[in-house]
């Protein structure tokens, strides 16, 4: 079998997942306040969020998350 080099993934796999996790803990608290709410209002509170977890998120990334949460209702 050969050994395949993972690029270093495998050392950078549970930052990437610590991150991760934290990212859902800022959907998760935006999402359950600003269900439906304008889109602009979702992104501040995104930001926010991301700021007091303390990690950096794409404004892409958020832009596109606010879009959806505004999009949503508290059924979803």
């Amino acid at each position: 079998m050969a050994i395949v080099d993972d690029g270093g993934y495998g050392e950078s796999a549970p930052k990437i997942r610590h991150y991760l996790e934290r990212f859902e803990v800022v959907l998760d608290r935006v999402r359950t306040t600003h269900c439906g709410r304008p889109t602009n209002e979702v992104m501040i509170a995104l930001e926010m969020e991301a700021a007091a977890e303390g990690i950096e998120v794409w404004k892409e990334i958020l832009e596109d998350a606010a879009r959806v949460i505004s999009e949503s209702d508290s059924k979803d």
